[in-house]
Order: structure tokens, then C-alpha cells, then sequence
């Protein structure tokens, strides 16, 4: 007899921890528990003696039936299947700011979940059907480059924004002064792998296209801005107004975050047609700045 319950008391403490670990819930402190535990107490208490020694004995019954080897073996079997085809993503704000969290299968046309991380100190939770031999996931992040992993069973896989992601970088695409006369009713675009990642309308105030976390332009890139187009012998007006254009960049949310090593095909579109271009290959920097080249025109 000791030893099932010894047995039983060990399954009991694995679906315990695999519930504190994964799910974040501790059955001996949930409130069910306890009015349960109240409950009993409770009818107990208004019981007759012979009532109590009946509801006694139902329970020993029900206690020998769950300790019954047969019936330890059946529930073991059913948590090692379990335990080895579900587990868990725990994602961990650790100190960013409130932001979406987007879980998605790869390889899969599901669309990915989403669970919201609320404050700095936030955990978001994900439970998945995995492999024993593991499953690819990805997690996409407002700000971050994506971020895939395998998720294994048994041991969830915990994944803290500013530790474990990377920033993605930010990209500024400026349409080249020689076109800012086309720029009302134009459009930047950009695409990846023939896919279009984003597009943006351009004005007379409005000249590039900012893409990532980033929200501003750094300074140092618009002295080097005046630099080089005071170099180019443009009068004053003009050069005031480029720089305003380029420095008021409009934003968009692209498809997916830009990562290093990614090939991005831009291009400024007037109505008609495609009238300046670039293809770029996403650096590693911070802030990196792309000035589309203008299309020579056939003679």
C-alpha cells in the first residue's frame, strides 16, 4: 500500500509542477481548492455519524480505486503521452514596454496567436502541441527581429524580450531630390522575395519612408544630408525644402520586422510608373539611411 501511494503522491507532485512550470498555476493555491476543501468540511459538519462513517467509506472506496495498480499504471501512461506532445512559450517583458506578442507554427498556414504583454513586468503564456523530437515556432514582436526556436515537451521554452530578441534596425528610404517634383501622388514601396512589405503615399512635405522601431531621424544624418546636397549646387530653397521632406518621413508597418541580412527592393512610383529604385541588403546598424537611385530614361 505505501508504495502506491508513494507512487501516486509522485504523479500527483509531476502534473503539479508541470502546471506551475507551463500554465503558471498552482493548484494548492487556486481558490477552487480551497472551497472544495471548505466544501467537505462543511457537509461533514451536518452530517450524522452514520452519514459520516458512509461518506467516509465512499471516499476509501474511491481512494482504493485510484491507488489500484492498473489504474496508477493508466494514469502514468496517459501524463508520460501527454507531458511528451504538449508544452509551453513563455514570454517575459523583462522591462520593455507594453507591446504584442504574435506566436505562429512554422511551416504552418495558421494564423499566429496573439497575447498581449500589458506592463513591464507582464508574462505571456502559450500552450502548443509539440513533438518529442520538437517543433519549430516563431515569434514576431513589435520592434524586434523575428525570433524562431525549436519548443521541446517537458520544459517550456521561456523567451525574455530584451535579453533574448534583437532589436530590428530602422531604415529610412528617401526619394532622390531630382524627383521631389513628382512626390505629390507618388508612393514608396518596398517588397522582399517578391512579397510587399509595405507602402507609404509621398507629398510635397513628405519625401522617405521610415521603417522599424525607430521614430525620429538622428540629427547627424541631416547635417550629412545638407552636406551633401550643398555639394550638388542646389539653391537655398530648395535645399531647405528637401531637407524637411526627407527629415518629416512617413511611417508604416511593415508585414513583418526588417532583420539584418534581409534583400529589400524599393522603389518611388509616380501614377504612371517606377521613376527611382534601389535594392538594399539590411545591414546590422541601429538607423541605416537609403537614398533610391533615379531610372535613367531610355533615349
Amino acid at each position: 500500500m505505501m508504495i502506491r501511494v508513494f507512487a501516486l503522491a509522485v504523479l500527483l507532485v509531476l502534473v503539479h509542477t508541470w502546471l506551475v512550470s507551463h500554465a503558471g498555476v498552482d493548484v494548492l493555491k487556486t481558490i477552487w481548492v480551497e472551497m472544495f476543501l471548505g466544501a467537505v468540511s462543511l457537509v461533514l459538519g451536518f452530517l450524522t455519524k452514520t452519514e459520516a462513517k458512509t461518506f467516509t467509506r465512499t471516499l476509501k472506496a474511491a481512494g482504493q480505486t485510484v491507488l489500484d495498480p492498473a489504474m496508477l499504471a493508466g494514469i502514468g501512461i496517459v501524463l508520460l503521452v501527454a507531458g511528451s506532445v504538449v508544452s509551453s512559450v513563455v514570454v517575459m517583458s523583462s522591462g520593455h514596454e507594453a507591446t504584442a506578442v504574435n506566436l505562429g507554427a512554422e511551416a504552418s498556414g495558421a494564423s499566429p496567436a496573439e497575447e498581449r504583454l500589458e506592463d513591464a513586468q507582464a508574462v505571456a503564456r502559450f500552450i502548443r502541441f509539440t513533438t518529442p523530437f520538437g517543433r519549430s515556432f516563431y515569434l514576431d514582436v513589435e520592434g524586434f527581429e523575428r525570433y524562431s526556436f525549436e519548443l521541446y515537451p517537458w520544459v517550456p521554452k521561456r523567451v525574455r524580450l530584451t535579453q533574448d530578441l534583437t532589436v530590428a534596425p530602422t531604415v529610412l528610404f528617401r526619394v532622390p531630390i531630382d524627383k521631389h517634383s513628382q512626390l505629390q501622388g507618388g508612393s514608396i514601396r518596398l517588397s522582399h522575395a517578391g512579397k510587399q512589405l509595405v507602402a507609404a503615399a509621398t507629398s510635397a512635405e513628405c519625401a522617405s519612408l521610415l521603417v522599424g522601431p525607430g521614430a525620429h531621424v538622428p540629427g547627424e544624418f541631416v547635417d550629412r544630408w545638407e552636406r551633401q546636397v550643398r555639394g550638388a549646387a542646389v539653391d537655398t530653397a530648395t535645399l531647405s525644402r528637401a531637407l524637411e521632406a526627407w527629415e518629416n518621413a512617413g511611417t508604416a508597418k511593415p508585414t513583418f520586422a526588417l532583420r539584418a541580412g534581409m534583400v529589400i527592393d524599393g522603389e518611388f512610383r509616380t501614377r504612371a510608373k517606377a521613376t527611382a529604385l534601389r535594392q538594399y541588403t539590411v545591414g546590422t546598424d541601429a538607423f541605416q539611411d537609403v537614398l533610391l537611385r533615379v531610372v535613367k530614361e531610355g533615349p
